[in-house]
């Protein structure tokens, strides 16, 4: 399943907003998109979305003032990108679940320079690993409904700069903790996660474990300054 994540829609208002101040906007956009109601009519499909970015892009390459910005393989990938989330696999928990989930860009920086010098937004190396472009992967708690899946604003993941650490000699292998988050992006059902006991926080965290014999833990997103240890390894 891919889902638009909030960061594109974002980045999509701000370059029509931007494209207008500077009279490049055409005015077919300006009919549709100027305002916010244009989620109305939101694309359905990553593949639309990317095809009316591209759009925007061919608006500010008009622009002979806008020098198109160089990709910096040094720097990382902007928050403000626009990106799909995708989910990779489901593991169902009693009558929950946790989804594995990972951040895809909508579009290559060499495709939007026009854009990214636009919105300032720095570039980034083409070469870097863009099956989870930066963002690393994460789990999403849900709970199964109607044989589907609502997705909740509990995130969870394994923190890579654990495993950067220094181990004493002949320490005893520590198996890395469990972060959890708040991530209330898009359609997601509010729960008290703080509230979730530990005869079901050890199930939760077996699963995601598991995935760390795919997955190594260092491509993993670096939990946010307000996550928690849900469970500690």
């Amino acid at each position: 399943m891919q889902t638009i994540a909030m960061p594109a829609i974002r980045f999509f208002e701000r370059a029509v907003s931007a494209l207008d101040k500077v009279d490049a906007l055409e005015p077919s956009f300006r009919r549709h998109y100027r305002y916010p109601s244009w989620r109305i009519n939101e694309p359905e499909s990553v593949q639309d979305f990317s095809e009316l970015i591209l759009e925007l892009e061919q608006m500010a390459r008009r622009r002979d003032h806008l020098t198109m910005q160089r990709t910096e393989p040094t720097l990382p990938v902007d928050p403000r990108y626009p990106i799909f989330h995708e989910t990779l696999e489901v593991f169902p928990i009693y009558k929950d679940a946790v989804a594995l989930e990972c951040h895809r860009p909508i579009v290559l920086p060499s495709q939007i320079p026009g854009l990214l010098y636009l919105l300032e937004i720095p570039g980034c190396s083409e070469g870097l690993d863009v099956e989870h472009h930066g963002f690393g992967y994460h789990f999403h708690y849900g709970k199964v409904k109607s044989q589907s899946i609502v997705r909740t604003n509990l995130l969870l993941t394994f923190n890579p700069q654990d495993q950067a650490l220094p181990k004493p000699k002949k320490a005893p292998v520590r198996k890395p903790s469990l972060y959890s988050e708040q991530h209330a992006e898009g359609k997601t059902k509010s729960i008290n996660f703080e509230a979730i006991g530990a005869n079901k926080r050890l199930p939760i965290y077996l699963v995601c474990l598991s995935v760390t014999e795919k997955k190594a833990v260092k491509d993993f997103k670096v939990p946010g300054s307000k996550a928690t240890v849900f469970h500690s390894g």
